[in-house]
């Protein structure tokens, strides 16, 4: 019997949905946060910073004033949000550790509502605290992606007053429109779920009201969009970005069903590897079916699924950090979908595809609690980078601390800035700089005899030592070759290259393993 009533009272605070019920639950919530916390600043510690965090801080060292932004960041395919936020944060204490304070602070606010608003279970919520999403790709990533989640989370909050206090709400969408261009397909979708609703619910109003409470607060999130646009619009000299994109009828029809039918492939993160592919293809329009009782929102999950798909399959394929953004977009619907039920029960077909939707809902969770096993314990026993490495050989070492780093690929070297302030020269720009160019008017080609040219001139005007990092980690300088790689870069070496590098330069150390690629062998030139 004692058995018996002690796990009914788990059953039942495992099933409870407000966490400001009462202090027991508002105790017991605060102390789930306490772990997160915990969990999320250790494997902070083990994390190496790699170049797309870097470079967004880098970027930033060069903003003096607002009207540096656009200028800085028309390359970037990013809004503008995330660089303010840094460039703030510059602005108080100019440190590095401003991306892992912000990236941590934003995810910890934005599970903290999650936890205390949201109207879920409580295993359910447990079950997002502790996924990959939150434990850490939002939170230990210290990139734009952890806004767009929090945004969702105070949006979803803001929505229930849409009628009555409708600004806050639209300044919300307005910031989000401006974390990423994944989120700007989200406010898309909720500014339509806005508009059902609103002449869904009202009783005719005026159009005066409708203007107050309706069509302004829609034009500040257009202006937010807009200005999206304006900063991720691809140049035509972008070779980061492109706007040569496919848009023929019949290939956009192909593309978007694609997304439906194969979303193991465009959303193939979503689970660990060693789950099958149908799962995915099962789950995600489950999890759309289960909201048809508010139809607005079944077809905003699907947008959601078909118009991310069709961007990973068009433009770029989406990693985790990308695809994760839908999760977070399907946990945003399903906490608008009960809000909007009011405690009541969904009886008939609706309520059958209810519970089918939300088992999926947890399935898709559950397997983002088993991708830790593949990004945190990952993050903590190998390197992201090696730029941690090299950073703290060159700050240690009385010969090489103030040593010219000559990179190819020269993007390798982002990152190395988080941790020592070397100067690094950018060959095929033939300048010095902390972030390379995303524009086409760098050199396409280089060479290895090249390379060690450069070395020479600047070993000889700057009278420094100059150290080489080669990071084509699967090339061999023994015998020539031709290496072609992302953004149109090709780098060659020939015999005499060869016998060059062999005379001029002497190997020093390498720099192993590192998921992100970001591994380096280091010479020193003679």
């Amino acid at each position: 019997m004692n058995n018996y009533s002690f796990l009914k009272r788990i059953t039942n605070f495992l099933q409870s949905k407000n966490a400001r019920s009462n202090k027991k639950t508002i105790h017991f919530t605060l102390i789930f946060l306490s772990i997160w916390l915990v969990l999320v600043v250790y494997t902070e510690t083990q994390h190496e910073f790699w170049r797309d965090e870097v470079r967004a801080f880098s970027l930033v060292q060069e903003i003096q004033s607002p009207s540096d932004f656009y200028n800085l960041l028309q390359y970037e395919g990013h809004p503008f949000l995330w660089y303010v936020l840094l460039f703030i944060g510059k602005s108080i204490i100019n440190t590095p550790l401003w991306l892992p304070i912000l990236g941590v602070s934003i995810a910890f606010l934005a599970v903290c509502l999650f936890m205390f608003y949201a109207p879920f279970p409580l295993w359910t919520r447990l079950l997002f605290l502790f996924s990959s999403i939150s434990l850490y790709e939002y939170s230990v990533m210290a990139r734009n992606y952890g806004i767009s989640m929090l945004l969702l989370f105070v949006i979803a909050i803001l929505y229930k007053k849409r009628f009555s206090q409708p600004y806050p709400l639209a300044l919300a969408l307005f910031f989000l429109a401006n974390t990423n261009v994944h989120s700007l397909i989200f406010v898309g979708l909720i500014c339509l779920v806005w508009v059902w609703d609103f002449f869904r619910n009202q009783r005719p109003l005026t159009f005066k009201k409708q203007l107050v409470f309706l069509y302004l607060p829609l034009l500040i999130v257009f202006v937010g969009i807009v200005l999206c646009l304006v900063y991720i619009y691809p140049k035509e000299n972008s070779i980061l970005v492109t706007n040569n994109i496919n848009l023929e009828p019949l290939v956009i029809i192909k593309t978007l069903l694609r997304t439906i039918t194969e979303s193991n492939t465009t959303f193939s993160k979503l689970f660990p590897e060693s789950f099958p592919g149908w799962i995915t293809i099962l789950v995600l329009p489950l999890m759309a079916v289960g909201l048809m009782k508010r139809p607005a929102y079944m077809l905003a999950a699907f947008g959601a699924q078909t118009l991310m798909g069709a961007t990973f399959l068009l433009v770029y394929s989406g990693k985790f950090r990308h695809q994760a953004l839908y999760v977070v977009f399907i946990v945003f619907l399903y906490w608008l979908f009960l809000d909007s039920l009011k405690n009541k029960k969904i009886t008939g077909f609706p309520g059958l595809a209810f519970k089918v939707g939300y088992s999926a809902f947890t399935v898709l969770l559950i397997g983002n609690v088993f991708l830790n096993q593949t990004t945190v314990w990952k993050e903590i026993t190998t390197p992201a980078s090696a730029s941690k490495q090299f950073g703290e050989f060159l700050a240690n070492s009385p010969e090489y601390n103030n040593a010219i780093i000559l990179a190819e690929p020269d993007y390798m070297m982002e990152s190395l800035p988080y941790y020592v302030n070397n100067k690094i020269y950018i060959p095929r720009e033939q300048r010095f700089g902390k972030t390379v160019s995303w524009a086409n008017d760098a050199e396409t080609s280089l060479s290895l005899g090249e390379l060690i040219q450069i070395g020479e001139a600047l070993k000889q005007e700057y009278e420094q030592p100059v150290l080489i990092t080669i990071g084509h980690w699967d090339i061999n300088l023994t015998e020539p070759g031709e290496e072609i790689y992302s953004y149109n870069k090709i780098f060659t070496w020939n015999e005499a290259d060869i016998q060059a590098f062999q005379t001029q330069t002497e190997f020093i150390i390498e720099f192993t393993p590192a998921f992100t690629g970001e591994k380096y062998r280091v010479y020193h030139l003679k």
